[in-house]
């Protein structure tokens, strides 16, 4: 792994270039069909999709004791965000650039948990995650060492090692 204090000057491949190029594309054109004034503008799909039933999870009840305008300012807000995105994503680097991805990776979670559009939310978080570069990675797990020592001391985390360990290896054999 790179040493904190340099970054890489390339991304690792095309194909993740592609990907962190169609997320970007997605954002930003979503938040262009969503400016156009037909009645369906961000502002007001929120607050509209939290009163169907059949869009949303129970934990979404939440929201309709929300008042309308708090949810017409979120929603202005991540059109917002997605028309930014090829600043936000494209221009930040190193922690810079994972500290912007947080609204990112935060709609599309409360997404995951409020409403019924299947694996969407994980598959762009997942393309979200190659966004936070290494150097970021890297501080992440040296700041979690501790936790990590623990539980690697840990005889419970060390049977399981054990087990997925042996069976991985015992797979790996009939190959």
């Amino acid at each position: 792994s790179n040493n904190n204090n340099t970054q890489r000057s390339s991304i690792a491949s095309f194909a993740s270039a592609a990907i962190l190029i169609q997320t970007v594309v997605m954002y930003f054109m979503n938040s262009l069909l969503k400016s156009f004034p037909d009645g369906k503008d961000a502002g007001h799909m929120l607050p509209m999709l939290v009163e169907y039933d059949f869009t949303t999870y129970t934990q979404a009840i939440i929201l309709t004791k929300v008042p309308d305008m708090f949810l017409e300012v979120g929603s202005l807000f991540w059109m917002v965000i997605m028309f930014s995105s090829p600043f936000i994503l494209l221009m930040f680097r190193s922690k810079h650039r994972a500290i912007a991805a947080i609204p990112f990776f935060m709609g599309h979670l409360t997404m995951a948990a409020m409403f019924r559009i299947g694996a969407f939310p994980y598959i762009v978080i997942f393309a979200l995650l190659l966004f936070v570069q290494d150097n970021v990675w890297d501080a992440i797990l040296d700041r979690t060492h501790p936790i990590r020592k623990i539980l690697q001391d840990s005889k419970y985390i060390n049977i399981i090692d054990t087990n997925v360990t042996g069976h991985l290896m015992d797979r790996l054999e009939y190959i």
